[in-house]
């Protein structure tokens, strides 16, 4: 059992390790579409959307985090 929850803590870590630099990306990337928008409305929704999605992503990755972290915590070891 020892190795099943191994796998799924560097599963999970190497996930972060991922989404974490890939969601700031994508938010600078959203930050940008918006401010080089030049008051164009469908650039702006392309920018908000694209943050919103961003952080909805980042909010995903870290609640799977958590839910796989207090499953480990709750087994016996």
């Amino acid at each position: 059992m020892d190795a099943i929850g191994t796998f799924f803590t560097n599963l999970v870590t190497s996930a972060t390790r991922i989404a974490v630099p890939l969601a700031m990306f994508m938010l600078l990337l959203a930050g940008v579409i918006i401010m080089t928008s030049g008051g164009n409305s469908r650039q702006m929704e392309l920018g908000k959307k694209a943050a919103l999605a961003s952080l909805g992503g980042f909010a995903i990755a870290m609640t799977v985090r958590l839910i796989v972290t207090g499953f480990q915590a709750a087994l016996p070891s």
